[in-house]
């Protein structure tokens, strides 16, 4: 495992790499995330497919678009392609509860 000089810790596991974020770069990427959604005026998200990673169905991908506008182009429709990965567990009381979720982004179109 290393440290880079962004402060985030990397390492590979099966010749996969990832990152855990350290508490100040997981607060930066938070208020940016924050600041981003302030310029769209418009945002629909439709889930196409959901698969499941395991029998109990609690590691789920989901697959769908994001149509979009934003205050500087809002007569542009953009259509964002995503992915995301739910990671969903049992609560004491038997409900189900979120743990994680990853989003991957993938190709945009804009139209009028």
């Amino acid at each position: 495992m290393t440290t880079s000089s962004e402060g985030a810790l990397s390492s590979s596991i099966n010749r996969f790499p990832f990152t855990f974020l350290t508490r100040s770069l997981h607060s930066e990427i938070s208020n940016s995330r924050a600041q981003a959604w302030k310029v769209i005026t418009f945002r629909h998200h439709k889930i196409e497919r959901v698969f499941a990673g395991d029998p109990e169905g609690k590691d789920l991908i989901l697959v769908g678009k994001l149509e979009a506008r934003t205050k500087n182009e809002s007569d542009r429709t953009t259509i964002t392609e995503f992915a995301g990965r739910l990671l969903v567990e049992e609560t004491a009381e038997g409900k189900a509860k979120l743990s994680s979720y990853q989003a991957f982004i993938g190709t945009s179109n804009t139209t009028k």
